[in-house]
């Protein structure tokens, strides 16, 4: 898991060595915020971009989840949420893998999950080996509008 700000994609080396990582970037830099909710494909399957808004929401009512073929840039735009992580080694699956949707869920692990502040302009990467739990009430804002980056693994390893 990586956390950091949009301001500083431009010094961050593992974005420079990332032809993947650097079109998501640039693709949120050169982005008007006001875009309309959908999926926009940048590489097809490789490379997509899930414009979202949603309604925050209780830690307690939010699960875990994981990726084996995509990595996520989760990225704020509007408002804030609270971001749980864990590593997957600490959770224990609820359902089978889901092959189509790319996910599998865990319930809330055991030990206490470190918590992601996300406002506008920070992004969080997700990779195969991180839990994460979105959606959260940061207790100021009920509402967040994000970008999220699916990255094929493939795409980011070329």
């Amino acid at each position: 898991m990586i956390l950091d700000t949009i301001d500083n994609i431009d010094t961050i080396k593992y974005i420079k060595r990332s032809p993947a990582l650097q079109e998501a970037f640039e693709w949120f830099k050169n982005t008007p915020e006001d875009i309309e909710e959908g999926t926009y494909e940048l590489r097809g399957k490789d490379l997509y971009v899930i414009v979202t808004s949603f309604d925050t929401q209780p830690r307690e009512d939010c699960i875990f989840e994981s990726h084996r073929t995509y990595v996520d840039v989760q990225f704020m735009v509007e408002g804030g949420e609270i971001i749980d992580w864990s590593p997957i080694k600490l959770l224990t699956p609820q359902d089978e893998y889901n092959e189509e949707g790319d996910y599998i869920l865990y319930p809330a692990p055991e030990e206490t999950p470190t918590s992601l502040q996300m406002k506008p302009g920070r992004f969080a990467i997700f990779f195969p080996e991180d839990g994460h739990s979105v959606k959260i009430n940061d207790g100021i804002n009920s509402r967040a509008k994000k970008w999220v980056a699916k990255i094929s693994l493939e795409f980011l390893n070329q």
